[in-house]
């Protein structure tokens, strides 16, 4: 996969609606599955999902413009994190709303860590990150 950068500015005041989101985009961003999920099935309640700042069908999601997220814990959010977040962030949303089987959160785990990596970020940080939200990401989906 190629590195595509997101474009996103700091909310200096969090929005009511998602007071633990701290960047917004600031145009769509399209992350396509890979190929080896795709072939997998991706078990969706519905053929695709579509809000006003997420979409997913069975080949990409799109977080689209105004779409709000957000690397959380203890963490330092680095230009490395914020693609990977910013998916990550999606997919739980589609989970919480029960567009996704909640199978999905290893999916999304893993993808962070893979986009994480791929923007330049450390096997060892990208890594423990993955651990954490493989532990404690469940409580997001709540």
């Amino acid at each position: 996969m190629t590195e595509q950068k997101i474009k996103y500015k700091e909310l200096t005041k969090p929005r009511w609606w998602a007071w633990d989101r701290k960047y917004e985009l600031l145009e769509d961003y399209t992350y396509y599955f890979d190929e080896s999920i795709v072939k997998t099935g991706i078990s969706l309640y519905h053929t695709s999902a579509e809000t006003v700042f997420v979409y997913i069908d069975k080949t990409r999601i799109i977080c689209k413009k105004g779409f709000v997220f957000g690397p959380s814990g203890p963490t330092f959010d680095t230009p490395a994190f914020m693609r990977g977040a910013c998916v990550h962030d999606a997919i739980y949303w589609f989970i919480r709303n029960e567009f996704l089987s909640v199978s999905w959160k290893a999916i999304g785990d893993l993808i962070l860590k893979e986009l994480c990596v791929e923007d330049g970020m450390s096997k060892f940080r990208a890594n423990y990150i993955y651990l954490a939200v493989k532990v404690f990401g469940w409580y997001s989906l709540q």
